[in-house]
């Protein structure tokens, strides 16, 4: 691993639909400079989750900040393997807790949301509903020299190419929810929603590349088949052009994939390496 330069691109545009409705972009995405480490969320988007624009943003940036808290304790395997189990409650905790801060800040600052029902009866009632107005999905990947952490909660699609070229997707792809229901940040007991999975090096070389993205992006592909040919080709751009120029032209490639795809909000993050590089 001592030869494998890791490096993290990525970008986020608001969806076709969204620019002709005057919404704003309900995706967001983070990276850590220090550790390597990638956060991409998906706000609802709907009248029920007015600041879910705002919910993905705090979901991917205190997944990012834990993660990196995460990297930098000693390797032990046992040691690594209890904490991560921890991980998707911690997140939900951090979550929350910057969901009720922005949401006292707005409402002191004039700025409710509209009224999108009747008032709940309970504090516990009222604090979920708060919950709900940031609802977002959550994807998230960290690599060190000794292993790779996967995270996710809600739909969207996390990828990993191998260094024999092949497409794999390390955690289950929830198949029971119909239409655009999906987990959630925001609902009760969500840290027993997340799907997560520990791969340790030490029997299988690393990966060559990471892909998280939120659902516009596959929903804008007649099949995953095609949709993975195109994580493909943008692995042999980057080991052909370099991850700058991949970087430069990806809000261009996502823009024209929702106008003539989804039309929704487009989110991807890489985390790739070259041998040597």
């Amino acid at each position: 691993m001592a030869d494998i330069q890791w490096r993290t691109i990525g970008a986020s545009v608001k969806g076709a639909l969204h620019h002709r409705n005057g919404k704003p972009n309900q995706d967001a995405w983070a990276h850590s400079d220090s550790f390597h480490c990638m956060a991409v969320a998906d706000g609802h988007g709907s009248a029920k989750h007015q600041r879910s624009d705002i919910g993905a943003r705090l979901a991917a940036e205190i997944t990012v900040k834990l993660l990196e808290e995460f990297a930098n304790q000693p390797f032990d395997i046992r040691l690594i393997k209890e904490v991560s189990s921890y991980l998707p409650g911690k997140i939900v905790q951090g979550w929350r807790e910057a969901v009720v801060r922005d949401h006292q800040k707005l409402e002191l600052s004039g700025d409710p949301p509209q009224n999108s029902g009747e008032a709940s009866d309970t504090a516990e009632q009222n604090q979920a509903a708060i919950y709900s107005l940031y609802g977002t999905t959550l994807l998230a990947a960290l690599v060190t020299e000794d292993y790779a952490l996967y995270l996710q909660i809600g739909d969207g699609n996390l990828l990993v190419l191998n260094d024999a070229g092949k497409i794999e997707t390390p955690l289950p792809q929830n198949a029971t929810f119909i239409a655009n229901e999906t987990n959630s940040l925001s609902q009760a007991n969500a840290a027993h929603h997340f799907e997560q999975k520990v791969v340790f090096f030490d029997y299988q070389p690393p990966p060559v590349l990471i892909s998280l993205s939120t659902d516009g992006y596959i929903n804008s592909y007649p099949s995953p088949v095609e949709f993975e040919t195109v994580i493909k080709d943008i692995k042999q751009l980057l080991f052909k052009q370099g991850g700058e120029k991949v970087q430069a032209m990806l809000p261009d490639w996502l823009d024209e994939t929702s106008q003539q795809g989804s039309g929704d909000d487009i989110t991807i993050a890489l985390l790739y390496c070259f041998p040597d590089s």
